[in-house]
């Protein structure tokens, strides 16, 4: 009989192993945005760093640091979850006596807001009904000449003369993103798409609406499946399989996410690069180019992005699809973009579907004048080409970084990633630049709109006259803003109006890792105007439907009407209860649809609110903010991210975590 000794020891080796496996996948996502060209190993987060399996002492110390994280995001998430029951329970604040706004005939002029190169173009964009089948009039395909399948005749009815098309797929929860999905490439010149539906219900409104579409077969749930979950995984291995399908068929393929925005053809790119069979958008923030083409070959380490992904149907291509298919479709745990990032990189000989060997492309094809730039991939075999990050831009460069207006570039797409709330953020950053079409009760709310003037001094933009250059710099910024949010807020439910959010500036970038103020790999100047998602929470804590984006009022479909009844109010330097409501009853603010505050203060909550309805307003608007990310944790097992705190500048207080602060706030980890 076996020593019980050595059992022992080899349990716990099993043990060891599983869990290194459990947390190595859940650092994976970050582990692969860390690679990024130019980033070295000495810059990365010592934890995100590449580990080799072994059972030293520095082993396990790393795999209880990572399991203490794990278990922070539990407590945080836990945490989270009784602020939204308490807010839930929490009363609203009591609202001032008002009417239902008037037109009024009073025009004021609309302050000029920034908005970003492709939010420019969108803007003069004709605006539709804001519907599904509004969206997809520009397709001349009648889709009620084929049945539910994906087949050859559909896609050749579907695809572009030159046989080039554009897939994605959605389901009911994200039927928003596919009605702005249709509406921005029918309006780009582009009706050469198909859209595969996840569920029954997205089939029956994508047939109903006569969007080019099909039945995916997938069965899988109508609601948000959330990244990374079992669903998640699935509904990509379903898109894979559709996406070899289109290649089998032998057409020049575009895989696309439906999260993506297109402001110019995409096929008009494709075009430029004849040599490449493969083209994939990239996780790469820094551009190694200028010009219109593809990066350079320095660019291809970073992590690609299948969220779009463009293919030639040749023999090299079809083998590496195939094999991407099988991989994730035997292993669900696979994440289909780290399987593609691993599976490309490959060397040796690529084998077809029968076994025998595939040759690269013939040399003989149509050379473009970007040839230098297309590396050979997945066993020299496929050759490759990453799009301009200028203009196939990520969430970053485009939302954070507004890559194409620094550079003076139109882009093709954007696609909505490195954000922080969920869908509700996606959304809102697309409003923010006026890339995203809402029902028409949205531009007009029947309690009227409140727009506050927040502009940060030059001395927190640029302390001491350079960029702000430590984690005190940013809070500084952003804290100065938030005060005047926070009475933009009040006033805002005060009179039972939406707030129009002011243009928010962070002299920090955010990640989800320590840095120094920028992303390892990025290279933009600070400070920042950051998308909303940056600071505030809008996927679990303020709401949607209690705000607009700064940029709302130049959006095309704001109303005439709304446009034409502004009323600028400067509320009373002695600020009471008895004088602020004196000021919002005053007939030309009641009737106006935009109400504007000029020069807000900072100090309408603690002023103008009783104990009553501050704790009530407390209650809700512990939940409104998200952290910042981060510092090197202080110790193990501790955090390094800082949560914003609305309430800051008021003492004593206690915030979110329930601790009370009795001195001056300063920016420190929650305890």
């Amino acid at each position: 009989m076996a020593n019980p000794a050595v059992w022992a020891v080899g349990l716990i080796i099993v043990v060891t192993l599983a869990l290194i496996s459990i947390v190595s996948t859940y650092d994976r996502g970050i582990n692969a945005i860390v690679r990024q060209p130019g980033v070295s190993a000495a810059s990365a987060p010592a934890y995100l760093t590449p580990m080799a399996v072994s059972t030293n002492a520095s082993t396990f110390a790393w795999l209880q640091d990572a399991l203490t994280r794990l278990r922070q995001d539990d407590r945080v998430a836990e945490a989270i979850r009784l602020q939204i029951a308490e807010t839930r329970a929490a009363g609203p604040v009591q609202r001032l006596p008002t009417i239902a706004p008037a037109v009024a005939a009073q025009a004021a002029a609309d302050a000029p807001l920034a908005i970003g190169a492709f939010g420019a173009r969108a803007s003069r964009a004709p605006a539709g009904a804001g519907t599904l089948a509004a969206a997809a009039r520009g397709s001349s395909v009648d889709m009620g000449a084929f049945g539910k399948d994906l087949t050859r005749e559909l896609v050749g009815k579907c695809a572009s003369a030159d046989k080039m098309i554009i897939v994605s797929f959605v389901n009911a929860h994200y039927m928003d993103f596919a009605r702005n999905w249709v509406r921005h490439l029918v309006s780009a010149g582009n009706p050469h798409f198909l859209v595969g539906a996840l569920d029954d219900e997205a089939y029956k409104q994508l047939r109903a609406a006569n969007v080019p579409s099909f039945d995916m077969a997938a069965s899988l749930t109508t609601r948000d499946f959330g990244w990374g979950s079992k669903v998640f995984k699935q509904a990509q291995q379903k898109k894979i399989a559709m996406f070899l399908s289109v290649l089998e068929y032998g057409y020049d393929v575009l895989l696309s996410d439906i999260d993506v925005f297109y402001l110019r053809d995409p096929f008009v790119f494709f075009r430029t690069v004849p040599e490449a069979d493969l083209l994939v958008s990239s996780d790469l923030l820094t551009n190694t180019v200028t010009d219109d083409g593809p990066e350079t070959q320095n660019g291809i380490g970073a992590t690609l992005n299948v969220g779009i992904i463009f293919m030639r149907p040749t023999n090299a291509t079809k083998a590496l699809t195939r094999e991407w298919n099988d991989m994730c479709s035997r292993n669900l745990d696979f994440w289909e973009q780290a399987a593609f990032n691993q599976l490309v990189r490959r060397r040796g000989v690529a084998r077809g579907a029968g076994g025998a060997a595939v040759e690269a492309a013939a040399p003989d094809r149509a050379r473009g004048q970007y040839g230098d730039r297309v590396v050979p991939m997945y066993h020299s075999a496929v050759p490759t080409a990453v799009l301009p990050v200028s203009q196939f831009c990520s969430g970053h460069t485009g939302f954070v970084q507004h890559m194409p207006e620094r550079l003076g570039k139109e882009p093709y797409a954007v696609h909505a990633t490195f954000q922080f709330a969920g869908t509700n953020g996606k959304r809102h950053r697309m409003r923010e630049w006026l890339v995203w079409e809402d029902e028409p009760a949205y531009y007009d709310p029947p309690g009227g709109l409140l727009a506050v003037d927040v502009e940060p001094p030059a001395e927190l933009l640029h302390p001491g006259g350079r960029p702000p250059s430590t984690v005190a710099h940013h809070f500084d910024l952003v804290n100065w803003q938030l005060s005047r949010i926070r009475s933009g807020l009040v006033l805002a439910e005060l009179t039972g109006r939406v707030l129009v959010m002011p243009k928010l500036w962070c002299g920090f970038d955010r990640w989800w890792a320590p840095h120094t103020g920028r992303i390892p790999g990025s290279n933009m100047p600070l400070p920042i105007q950051c998308p909303l998602d940056h600071v505030f929470n809008i996927e679990q804590g303020l709401r949607p439907d209690l705000i607009r984006a700064f940029s709302f009022l130049r959006h095309p479909r704001v109303p005439q009407t709304v446009l034409a009844s502004q009323h600028n109010l400067t509320l009373p330097a002695d600020l009471s209860a008895p004088t602020v409501t004196a000021a919002l009853k005053d007939p030309a603010a009641v009737h106006a649809k935009v109400l504007r505050i000029a020069d807000t203060p900072p100090d309408v909550y603690q002023r103008t609110l009783t104990a009553e309805q501050q704790n009530a307003f407390a209650k809700r608007a512990f939940n409104y903010l998200g952290i910042w990310c981060c510092i090197r944790p202080p110790a193990r097992g501790k955090p390094g991210h800082i949560w914003y705190d609305l309430f800051w500048d008021i003492i004593p207080h206690t915030d979110r975590w329930r601790q009370t602060w009795s001195d001056a706030w300063v920016p420190r980890p929650s305890k």
